[in-house]
């Protein structure tokens, strides 16, 4: 069963038709926007250089083996050690092991080269994408704080009757949305890893540090969804901050929604509400109760 009752308004918070401004304002089309919505696939890295092979023993020590002992073999069949012989064939011997690990570590020395070119050149082109990455998460920003602004822009926008003014509408997705603050949100965009990678490659940290990095974004308007969530209670110890932050909103909201899509009402019951809500009765949005009105709870 409805109970009726009558709600008397102080009579600070009563006004009369001569107190509010008879001004006819007319709001602008919103302008269209749009958030950064790319996929970023990270570049891969350079084919890998060919290894060096390892160092074979058995093709190594083999022709010096051979050689000494087909010199020694022929010096016991002639009978005697020709020294004269002996000497150069011992030194030819150590010539082919001494120069497979010589070429052996030049080819390795080209190698790790030809690793740290790579790697360079891979550190280039992903500091090419990380700009493109840093310039997306900017105009990310940069959108949404433009689209909720902070409180300042909010009293602005108001103050010059500029195009936010009441530009949202039932229609609209952040219809009675409102902003109280700043946080760390995911980025509109997608990074995704180089499609063809070899798993072991070292360079793949490179790529996932990179896309670890823009994970978060930061100085993102933090809303409050009153078409989702319906209300809100808001408590405190200090009650300088809880007013504080109900007035944030409450400016947000009749700044951007207009009197015909948003009605408020303030319920108070001491003076010294009513001191600091007073300035409301200058507000479109909300009409105080006369005495005469009769409202159904």
């Amino acid at each position: 069963m409805s109970d009726q009752k009558t709600i008397r308004a102080p009579h600070q918070f009563r006004i009369s038709e001569h107190q509010r401004p008879q001004r006819r304002f007319i709001p602008a089309a919103r302008d269209p926007w749009h958030l950064p919505d790319e996929k970023i696939e990270l570049p891969g890295p350079a084919q890998l250089p060919p290894a060096p092979g390892a160092l074979n023993l058995i093709t190594t020590i083999l022709p010096p083996v051979i050689l000494i002992g087909g010199t020694l073999i022929f010096s016991i069949f002639a009978g005697s050690i020709n020294w004269l012989l002996m000497g150069p064939m011992l030194i030819m011997s150590l010539g082919f092991p001494v120069a497979n690990m010589i070429g052996l570590i030049t080819q390795k020395k080209a190698y790790q080269k030809a690793l740290i070119v790579r790697k360079h050149a891979y550190w280039d082109k992903l500091e090419e994408v990380q700009v493109s990455i840093q310039q997306l998460v900017k105009n990310q920003v940069k959108t949404l704080q433009i689209v909720y602004p902070p409180a300042r822009e909010v009293v602005r926008a108001a103050l010059s009757q500029a195009k936010p003014l009441w530009s949202r509408r039932p229609s609209d997705d952040d219809f009675l949305a409102a902003r109280f603050g700043e946080r760390i949100g995911a980025p509109s965009f997608n990074i995704e890893l180089p499609r063809y990678f070899d798993p072991n490659d070292a360079l793949l940290s490179l790529a996932q540090e990179l896309a670890g990095n823009f994970t978060q974004v930061r100085g993102i308007p933090a809303l409050l969804e009153f078409s989702r969530i319906g209300s809100i209670a808001l408590t405190g110890k200090v009650s300088v901050s809880v007013h504080g932050l109900a007035r944030r909103l409450i400016v947000d909201l009749i700044v951007h929604h207009s009197p015909k899509d948003l009605q408020l009402a303030v319920l108070a019951n001491s003076n010294e509400a009513v001191n600091r809500w007073e300035w409301l009765k200058w507000v479109p949005h909300l009409d105080a109760f006369d005495g005469t009105t009769k409202v159904q709870r």
